[in-house]
């Protein structure tokens, strides 16, 4: 009985078929892959943000109420915001060396485990805006991970007052409601690569909805996806807010 097989040539074609095949496709699944992951990862960290939220409005009332209509952030109402409104309902891990609220230096950075103070922008640009010198900022790690930078602020609204001038307008700014805050997400923590809109992403409090919303939320749709895009060398804050829009998905015009 005549035995079938394959000669050498053959499994070797045979195999080099496979490895073009797998070169070809790998990346692209290993893409898809880290796209879910980081979908998955804001999910998560907005669900768990929105959650702590309600505790602490359950305990202490409306957060239009949390910083006064006529009080700015400064280190002692940032510490006691954080340490009242915030800070009982996150299991944190660590509060980073040096990213406590009053103390003005770049030295927390590397404390969070970051080894540049700078994070680059969907567009590419590099700067220092999130990890860089702020002395209203709290930053804390959570034991699953995930890096948190707190930046409370006061709403205010600015009306014209004196057009006599038109080149040089007068205008009074009050504020119209007490407390609220941005935070910046860093889904990873320090390992990388630090960009926005692939590991890092920015929600704001909406005070008066009593809920936590990805920045830019107020903004058309226009707007976010001109943000979010790798045409924005600047961009990159909104886009939370465009996964939201586009039903958690990243679309061709994600800047991935």
């Amino acid at each position: 009985m005549k035995k079938v097989g394959f000669t050498l040539s053959e499994v070797l074609i045979t195999l080099s078929i496979i490895g073009i095949v797998a070169a070809l496709t790998l990346p692209t699944l290993i893409q898809k892959q880290q796209k879910q992951q980081t979908i998955t990862a804001v999910q998560k960290a907005y669900s768990i943000m929105n959650q702590n939220l309600k505790m602490s409005i359950a305990e202490n009332g409306t957060p239009e109420n949390w910083i006064g209509k006529d009080e700015s952030p400064n280190y002692a109402t940032t510490i006691n915001y954080f340490n009242r409104y915030i800070r009982p309902y996150y299991k944190i891990a660590n509060i980073c060396t040096g990213a406590t609220a009053g103390e003005y230096n770049n030295s927390y950075y590397k404390a969070c485990g970051y080894k540049s103070i700078y994070t680059k922008r969907s567009g590419g640009w590099e700067n220092n805006d999130i990890l860089g010198q702020n002395g209203n900022r709290t930053v804390f790690a959570t034991a699953d991970g995930i890096i948190y930078f707190f930046y409370p602020y006061t709403n205010t609204t600015c009306t014209e007052k004196d057009t006599s001038t038109p080149e040089n307008p007068q205008y009074t700014c009050i504020a119209k409601t007490g407390g609220s805050f941005s935070i910046t997400v860093d889904i990873n923590g320090p390992k990388g690569p630090n960009t926005w809109g692939k590991d890092t992403f920015v929600f704001s409090l909406n005070a008066q909805k009593e809920t936590i919303m990805p920045h830019c939320y107020e903004k058309s749709l226009e707007d976010i996806d001109k943000d979010c895009s790798k045409e924005a060398f600047e961009g990159g804050q909104c886009c939370a807010a465009k996964l939201v829009n586009d039903g958690w998905k990243m679309k061709e015009d994600y800047p991935w």
